[in-house]
């Protein structure tokens, strides 16, 4: 089973940059433990983006692992 800083590794491996900011695992770690929607209000250039794509990435390789129910 992956853990939250194994997935936030190979996110940031992938995209080629140091790490994602604190803004973007908070929202990550609220979409992984809670299972809730979730509303982000950052402004432009703050990274929005990567969440949607971490997430996506995150879901990806907990499938692949067999730990889908799991979540990190």
């Amino acid at each position: 089973m992956a853990t939250l800083d194994v997935s936030f590794h190979l996110v940031s491996s992938t995209f080629k940059i140091p790490e994602l900011n604190s803004h973007q695992k908070w929202a990550i770690r609220k979409i992984f433990l809670g299972k809730k929607d979730l509303f982000v209000n950052l402004l432009t250039g703050l990274g929005k983006y990567f969440i949607y794509q971490a997430l996506l990435l995150m879901f990806d390789q907990n499938q692949t692992t067999g730990s889908h129910n799991k979540c990190l």
